[in-house]
């Protein structure tokens, strides 16, 4: 159960703390994620020299000149035309009202000529008479108002009404025939929408050949510019339908990844400034929502992909929000440090970091998830400028093996120095890895062979800021990793060297149970470290009182003269006395909870009966006589519990045989089951029956029968009082179980005179 436990402010609402750190951990990944993600931007505008060479960061559409193309292709698509009928009796129509018109004012001009017309006058009701007489028989401008004579359907000039009026009948019927000939030809034929000049200039030089030029450009040609329609029309809705299918059919103009837009010294065009705009490359342009898009997607689909791990692999994990935060702070270690590297090399930074640092603080399970996670958001942050996905999918491989094989090494020996091992070994694999991917992707062997030196260099910075940071960890989370328990087994631990000083016999009984509870771990599969660890402090609290416990004693039994509950009470607050020490000397809090629960709320049955015989009635308030803390509540737990009981009785066993042994393991682990100490500890029969015989073979291989040695001479048996044979006596004695106190005189006295042999010592 490497990595269990947690912070005690964290316990009291988990799922709050959880929520609240998984909102944390998405937002600032987010963040960091779109500002890498986010490209250089410049202060240009066009016609600007640019300072550098600029790349299409991602596949964009160029849309400024994918525009022009289309606008380009549609212009060129000739409009669709459709018949316009009744064009043809339209124009013929207008024809014979503008004639009838004209042959109206042509003889208005013969009356007013012959002394007998009138000319209208707006003040009088009827016609009165203007002149009886044109002056010469001529009529101009200044003697009359022929403005007032305009005919209706034609534009015409007092000049041109001037000439009209002054036709005689057989002059304007010519005009009339050969005109309207004309103009039946042209729209008997086809006359397309905005073609109407060209046909108009033919129908002209047709009538010149045919009349004078004044009738013809003053009288014929008006009537043409009025008469002739066109007879075929533009049909928009069809042209505009025709249009759009070309603008579709245009491919759009790419611009690839790497792609040069503009290189260094040129002047930036419009459609450059508009291209690297699109990529929001220049300065003050609107914030790029695709990509903060594309970033939030990308994190929460990472983040789920980790989540669905916990829950199904790791669910404790998410009721511990203490080691979520450390996740989240090993992420943004590895995200910092990777991008801190950036500025020398992509490969060069230390990818595996996270993945060394993850193996040595969470279940080795979770390291390997862990550090795919850790790979892929790196990977995306180790963008640099250039050629982006294969930089990143060079990152993302080294992350992801690398650190695997960092995972691999440190989960089969969890030390410290095994670390710098793990370091070369992921060293070693970015630099075969990275020639390998540089024979795919690059053709340059210098360059090649610089990122593999890269690579490899960032193995070892990996493995050096892992060993520097994870004792950093540690400390501030108050970790139990197995780097953290060979630590705190060291003998020389403050609190182990004063068991050892002050309580020699309870630092004795600790480590037979740390022996015990590790081979019953080993046994059924459980944390053997820790459990041995926390059976070295599971009694640090008898360090207060140590005279009170009877492997300290060496002579008179304080408790002989004190009643039955005063000494259940001293002999119980050596675990609150064992947390209080354990909380000073800032000891883990999985180490805590081995402490408090090694008992669990076990009656003290010695005291208890005591005061039982003592009382009047013969009984006794049992709860007195409890210790007041949790069951077990991890497998862990209840072997230390189970392996503290039964040390405790077969020591006290005056001849323990193998049967015996047995018999008493059996007894305290169903004591233990009848008063429910296991029923919070998640092990079933089968691991008991497994402790149980764990316990057995571990207790007999110490309490084995030895047989007796018969005392004899053995300088008399031997005639050679050798120095070397008396040495090999007493180690061999000592071997057998013999007291060093019970070797002879005759042979300690050799120990301290050696006899001469030959004159020499």
């Amino acid at each position: 159960m490497k990595g269990a436990g947690g912070a005690r402010g964290f316990h009291k609402n988990p799922a709050f703390f959880s929520i609240i750190i998984a909102a944390a951990a998405y937002l600032t990944l987010t963040a960091i994620m779109t500002m890498t993600l986010a490209p250089e931007q410049y202060d240009l505008r066009a016609g600007d020299i640019a300072p550098k060479t600029i790349v299409a960061t991602k596949d964009i559409v160029d849309e400024y000149t994918t525009q022009h193309n289309r606008d380009t292709a549609a212009s060129a698509v000739q409009p669709t035309y459709s018949e316009r009928e009744g064009a043809r009796e339209q124009s013929l129509e207008l024809l014979d009202s503008i004639f009838n018109s004209l042959e109206s004012a042509r003889a208005l001009g013969e009356a007013l000529r012959t002394g007998t017309g009138r000319l209208a006058s707006a003040s009088d009701d009827g016609l009165r008479p203007a002149v009886t007489r044109a002056p010469n028989g001529v009529i101009t401008r200044d003697q009359y108002d022929i403005a007032a004579l305009g005919i209706p359907e034609l534009s015409m000039s007092a000049w041109q009404m001037t000439i009209l009026m002054g036709l005689d009948e057989a002059a304007l019927s010519s005009v009339r025939e050969v005109t309207s000939r004309a103009v039946l030809d042209a729209m008997d034929g086809t006359i397309v929408e905005g073609q109407v000049d060209g046909v108009i200039s033919a129908i002209q030089r047709q009538l010149i050949s045919n009349m004078s030029a004044d009738l013809c450009w003053n009288i014929a040609v008006p009537v043409v510019r009025a008469c002739v329609m066109p007879n075929m029309v533009v049909n928009q809705e069809a042209t505009d339908l025709e249009r759009d299918r070309i603008r579709r059919e245009v491919e759009p103009v790419y611009y690839k990844q790497g792609q040069n837009i503009v290189t260094a010294g040129n002047r930036i065009t419009e459609q450059q400034l508009a291209l690297m705009n699109s990529l929001g490359l220049i300065r003050g342009n609107e914030f790029d929502r695709v990509l903060f898009g594309g970033a939030c997607i990308l994190v929460a689909l990472v983040m789920m992909m980790f989540i669905i791990h916990l829950y199904v692999f790791e669910r404790h994990i998410l009721q511990a929000p203490k080691f979520q935060l450390l996740m989240l702070v090993i992420a943004l270690i590895t995200i910092g440090l990777s991008f801190a590297f950036q500025s020398v090399s992509p490969y060069l930074a230390p990818l595996s970091v996270g993945a060394l640092l993850a193996v040595a603080t969470l279940p080795s399970s979770l390291a390997w998830t862990f550090n795919i996670v850790t790979a892929i958001l790196v990977g995306f942050v180790s963008k640099g400028s250039g050629t982006f996905s294969q930089q990143i999918m060079h990152v993302i491989v080294h992350g992801i093996m690398g650190g695997a094989i960092g995972v691999y090494v440190l989960s089969n020996h969890p030390r410290r120095l095994t670390t710098l091992l793990a370091g070369l070994y992921i060293a070693l694999f970015n630099l075969v890895s990275m020639f390998a991917l540089g024979f795919i992707t690059n053709s340059s062997m210098e360059s090649i062979l610089q990122d593999a030196l890269f690579s490899f260099g960032g193995g070892v910075i990996a493995a050096v800021l892992s060993m520097g940071l994870q004792p950093a960890l540690e400390w501030a989370f108050n970790l139990v990793t197995p780097a953290k328990l060979l630590e705190l087994a060291n003998p020389n631990h403050p609190l182990l060297r004063r068991m050892m000083l002050e309580t020699p016999g309870t630092y004795q009984h600790s480590l037979m149970v740390a022996n015990l509870a590790e081979a019953a771990a080993d046994a059924i599969g459980a944390n053997a470290l820790l459990v041995r660890v926390g059976a070295y402090y599971h009694d640090i609290g008898k360090l207060i009182r140590p005279q009170f416990f009877k492997e300290n004693q060496l002579g008179e039994n304080p408790h002989d003269a004190l009643e039955p509950q005063k000494s259940a009470s001293i002999v119980l607050a050596h675990v609150t006395d064992g947390l209080a020490l354990a909380q000073k000397h800032r000891l883990p809090p999985v180490i805590k909870d081995l402490i408090a629960q090694h008992h669990g709320d076990t009656p003290v049955v010695y005291f208890y009966k005591q005061a039982c015989k003592l009382s009047a009635d013969g009984t006794a308030d049992i709860s007195k006589f409890r210790y007041n803390e949790k069951h077990p509540q991890t497998a862990e737990a209840a072997i230390l519990m189970l392996a503290d009981s039964v040390e405790a009785a077969i020591r006290s066993m005056p001849d323990p045989t193998g049967e015996k042994i047995q018999q008493g393991i059996k007894s305290i682990v169903q004591q233990k089951m009848s008063d429910g100490q296991l029923d919070d500890a998640p092990i079933n029969f089968r691991d008991l029956n497994v402790i149980c015989k764990a316990f057995s073979q571990a207790l007999n291989g110490l309490y084995h029968q030895r047989i007796e040695y018969p005392a004899f001479d053995i300088r008399q048996e031997t005639n050679a009082p050798d120095s070397s044979i008396l040495l090999y006596a007493s180690i061999q004695n000592n071997r057998d179980g013999i007291a060093a106190g019970s070797i002879t005189a005759p042979v300690r006295q050799s120990f301290a005179a050696p006899p001469k042999v030959g004159g020499k010592a």
